[in-house]
Order: C-alpha cells, then structure tokens, then sequence
C-alpha cells in the first residue's frame, strides 16, 4: 500500500456576515466514539435522509458516519423546529473504513432534530449513528 495524505479542507460557503471560527482539527488524543456510537449504527443508503430526534435535555450529540471502504457524500443539518435557520455540514471522505467521519456536535435545544441525508448514489450505502 502506498502511503495517503491526511488532509482536510474547510470552505464556509455561507455569506460574509457568518463568518466561521475556532476550527481545528485534532489527532492523536481526539475525541474517540463510544461503545453505544459504535454499536448503533443504522444503513442510510444513496439519496436517502434519515431524522434522529434529539432529546429536550441532550448538550451534545456524537454523530459518526462510516462505510465498508467505499467513499462517504453527506450532509449533516441540526433542525430546531419548522421556522429556524439550519446548521448544516457537507461531508466527503474516499473511504469511509479508513477514514471514518466522526464529530461531536452541540444542540440548540428543545426540539432538536439531527438529519442525515447521503447524497452520494444508490451503489454507496453508509453507517450513520447518531447518539
């Protein structure tokens, strides 16, 4: 095997006035998912959307998206009610076994709804777990 780069790229495609902050990218002692993360993960196949309710007293949730060593094209939104702005994250990885997505997100709140949606084709299933 020949050795791959580890890079990440971070574009905010938003306006001027939503500027970003404060990214990093963490190694070697990041963050780790958890057992229940880990054993939880449900199929959301190419051009689907699956919801994860969020509960009233939840801070954060750990999302991890992942494949069987195919590429991973997602979008993670955070959905607080009908008439709130979305928080969304478009995602790709070219192998999702090797290099798994995996984040800690934090949840505006009462009637927070996580959404996955794989925008990638039929043929490229993923494993999302969001807990």
């Amino acid at each position: 095997r020949h050795p791959r780069s580890n890079a990440i790229a971070v574009r905010n495609a938003g306006p001027l006035e939503f500027p970003m902050s404060d990214v990093g990218v963490f190694g070697g002692g990041a963050e780790q998912p958890s057992i229940e993360c880990l054993e939880s993960a449900s199929t959301v196949q190419g051009g689907s959307l699956r919801t994860y309710p969020v509960g009233p007293y939840v801070d954060a949730v750990q999302v991890l998206l992942r494949s069987d060593g195919l590429p991973v094209n997602a979008t993670i939104e955070i959905v607080q009610g009908p008439n709130t702005n979305r928080q969304g994250i478009e995602l790709y990885t070219d192998d999702g076994r090797e290099r798994p997505i995996f984040y800690i997100l934090e949840t505006p709140g009462y009637g927070s709804v996580v959404e996955v949606r794989n925008t990638g084709p039929l043929e490229f299933p993923i494993a999302a777990s969001v807990v």
